[in-house]
């Protein structure tokens, strides 16, 4: 299937061809590619590129393949910070990204390795890093943050964690400057 690119209020949205494959034992793969230029929460993104591989399978389940996807964007404004061009490696910890089964239950979990974006806040250079960072439904997990803002601003947190429901979090071994 084939759509139009669709523009709203200073967004816009390309979807690649759709490609839909003949079942194989009860599940459909779809896959796709999506492009987005335009706001998300308080901010923007530009030159969003989010290619798309999911699973249908019986009883309305879904799944976003596992494996690894490259996601990259040209620009991201948020939270009063600017990031420039960044493409991140995101892998499944499991047999997919992001799953609902059947009885509605999601799980899936995906982990970054050395993520970086950099950008400005306030026109001061601005530095995010980390050795790892794993998110799945429930909680997120960073390994080796490194913060630095402008020359003189700089922290480093060992362990980074949290939960989304609640939002507990927790970090061990931080130091800054």
């Amino acid at each position: 299937a084939t759509f139009a690119p669709y523009a709203a209020t200073g967004s816009r949205l390309a979807i690649e061809p759709i490609v839909i494959a003949p079942p194989v034992e009860g599940r459909r793969r779809v896959t796709t590619r999506l492009r987005f230029d335009g706001s998300i929460g308080g901010g923007s993104v530009q030159g969003l590129d989010l290619p798309i591989a999911l699973r249908i399978g019986p009883g309305s389940a879904i799944a976003l393949d596992g494996g690894c996807t490259a996601i990259a964007f040209t620009r991201l404004d948020i939270i009063g910070a600017r990031l420039g061009a960044s493409r991140l490696n995101l892998c499944a910890t499991g047999p997919a990204l992001l799953a609902r089964d059947a009885e509605g239950r999601i799980t899936g979990g995906a982990t970054i390795a050395a993520p970086r974006l950099s950008g400005r806040l306030n026109g001061e250079p601005l530095v995010i890093a980390a050795r790892t960072l794993r998110v799945s439904p429930a909680d997120f997990a960073m390994a080796g943050l490194d913060v630095r803002l402008a020359p003189e601003t700089h922290l480093q947190i060992d362990r980074l964690g949290g939960e989304f429901a609640g939002l507990h979090g927790r970090y061990a071994g931080a130091a800054g400057s």
